[in-house]
């Protein structure tokens, strides 16, 4: 269980160094750009929609920081206060009272997780908004296509985690009859 909380608080403080990075970023690069800046760019690189830059910003860092702070803290008290809110499989084996908190902190961990694999993704699309508003030759399509394909096989990797974590120890299995 110690573990477990060491991990948490590990995962926390990576969740907490990214959204600081999101505001050195928008600190560092507003001075940098223009009043009006694209707030959308195709696949391919081309320009669709400008925004005000101020506007921008407080959108992305507001949006950066309320889905980090929503997921986190929404998945800690479903947890927690309302269980029977929580998708898992064979949940009336793993929220015995014997299992519950290793179960909490388990699951926990794996929503922070893929909490802080949304807020890179969140903070690469802003970077990526950025790096076309000073003119930068990278191809915002090849870096979000790339964060994309990355953030989905995390995905996969963490769907595979759960289905391991949380099927039934063999003794538990039910027996064909």
């Amino acid at each position: 269980m110690a573990n477990s909380r060491a991990n948490n608080r590990t995962a926390l403080f990576i969740l907490a160094t990214i959204l600081l990075t999101a505001v050195a970023q928008a600190v560092y690069y507003y001075p940098q750009l223009p009043d009006k800046i694209p707030s959308h760019v195709t696949v391919t690189g081309e320009v669709d929609d400008y925004m005000v830059k101020s506007t921008l910003f407080i959108l992305m860092l507001s949006t950066i920081f309320g889905t980090a702070v929503f997921l986190t803290l929404g998945s800690l008290l479903a947890l927690t206060k309302a269980p029977q809110l929580v998708n898992l499989p064979h949940k009336e084996y793993w929220f015995t009272p014997e299992r519950k908190q290793a179960t909490i902190a388990f699951v926990f961990m794996i929503n922070v997780k893929l909490t802080i694999a949304a807020t890179l993704m969140m903070v690469t699309i802003f970077q990526s908004i950025i790096w076309v508003g000073i003119g930068s030759q990278v191809s915002p399509g090849i870096v979000i296509s790339t964060a994309t394909g990355l953030l989905c096989a995390y995905f996969l990797f963490i769907i595979i985690q759960l289905n391991r974590r949380f099927k039934l120890p063999d003794t538990e299995q039910e027996t064909p009859t």
